[in-house]
């Protein structure tokens, strides 16, 4: 490959620039990593220590490749291999000067791999909590596991063990039994999924007022009706306006002019349950069979088959056919009001789970690690040796992180 065959070989070259920051989005298969590599190779020879340049992945397979690819790179350097392409022999320049940065600085990295800081966002905060295990909230380093469900079906039936317990407690419990038909398992199931995904709500669910959750509600649905309203195809919008009245009215709704209410009920007709466009159409969605209906679902075929490209407009019509109500009623905002006061304490069952077993969750992991950093206003010990001690943190595949990581 030359260089004339890679029309973003500036915005690669931009990439590489130490002296700024980055974000790099790109197709899969677009050479993202190789990228990172790169610039991982150029920072080697611009620091002091190698464990200034600190990379991050999220999979131990992952971080062990970029660790092995690194090392090949500079191998190759040290051989001195003819490059076959100018995006290798960029590469190998780079290891050149990282080599000569190791000779300098009599590193020996190739002796010490371990010194190349590429490790999993796990690992990453282990060692964080590690550090300093009473700020992190874990006096003795527990045991890391990756499938923690029995804990949290242990922590959920724990909460709803509650109800003998707490008065307040006890009423919130017995709303939500009411609400779930007495339902015990299911109760414990939810927690313990709810549980599972807690990184996602935890800072959510402390003192919010109806009027702005509701608020919330509102601004998502505004979200998604402009995003459908400018994918739909100017040219197609009164055809599908036209077809869902149509459908709609077999199926004994009234006629739709657009918005959210329309575009959610047309999504109802063109997509699947599993929210992919619509092979056939049928009485189920409002085209019966015979003479009269045919050209109205030969119609609406033609119109499928030319969606069928758009991808973005059939994620969007997903997204706004499952969208909530913009109001809650008082019942649902009764029930949901108990949900957020016992999640919290659903909560503090699983950490005296982990206590107890001495084991946590990766998510727990992560939360000792950002309580052993301190925040923004007041940093811990921790944090200011650590600005002090790395320069260059390079993430892989950063939209895998969680609101923690």
């Amino acid at each position: 490959m030359t260089t004339a065959h890679i029309p973003d070989l500036a915005e690669r070259r931009r990439a590489l620039n130490p002296a700024h920051s980055f974000i790099v989005q790109a197709p899969a298969g677009s050479g993202k990593t190789e990228l990172l590599i790169q610039r991982y190779l150029l920072l080697l020879a611009h620091v002091d220590h190698p464990e200034e340049v600190v990379a991050v992945t999220f999979t131990k397979k992952a971080a062990g490749e970029m660790r092995e690819r690194v090392l090949e790179a500079l191998a190759a350097a040290q051989a001195g291999k003819i490059p076959a392409s100018e995006h290798e022999k960029l590469t190998l320049e780079l290891a050149s000067a990282a080599l000569l940065r190791d000779t300098h600085a009599g590193w020996r990295v190739a002796e010490n791999p371990v010194r190349l800081r590429i490790q999993t966002i796990d690992s990453l905060c282990a060692a964080l909590t590690r550090q300093m295990p009473m700020l992190s909230r874990f006096g003795s380093q527990p045991e890391s596991i990756e499938d923690a469900a029995e804990l949290y079906l242990e922590a959920a039936r724990a909460t709803v063990g509650l109800v003998e317990g707490d008065e307040a407690v006890a009423r919130d419990i017995e709303l939500l039994l009411t609400h779930l038909d007495n339902d015990v398992a299911r109760i414990e199931t939810l927690l313990a999924d709810m549980l599972k995904r807690r990184d996602h709500w935890l800072r959510h669910v402390h003192g919010r007022e109806r009027a702005e959750l509701e608020s919330a509600l509102q601004s998502a649905r505004r979200a998604a009706l402009e995003c459908v309203d400018e994918l739909v195809p100017a040219d197609a919008r009164a055809e599908l306006i036209s077809l869902a009245d149509y459908a709609l009215g077999n199926l004994g709704g009234g006629p739709v002019a657009g918005g959210i209410d329309a575009w959610s009920a047309l999504a109802g007709v063109l997509l699947t349950d599993k929210g992919e466009w619509r092979k056939r159409l049928t009485k189920a969605e409002g085209f019966p069979s015979g003479k009269t209906a045919q050209p109205w679902k030969d119609r609406a075929l033609a119109l499928l088959e030319m969606l069928g490209a758009h991808d973005e407009l059939r994620v969007a019509f997903a997204d706004i056919r499952n969208l909530l109500p913009a109001h809650y009623s008082d019942g649902q905002w009764e029930v949901l009001s108990a949900i957020m006061r016992l999640l919290p304490r659903a909560v503090v069952q699983l950490r005296l789970v982990f206590q107890s077993r001495g084991q946590v969750d990766f998510t727990e992991v992560a939360h000792g690690a950002v309580a052993a950093l301190g925040d923004a206003e007041a940093p811990s010990d921790l944090a200011l040796a650590l600005d002090y001690r790395i320069r260059h943190l390079l993430i892989d595949e950063f939209q895998d992180t969680s609101i923690s990581q």
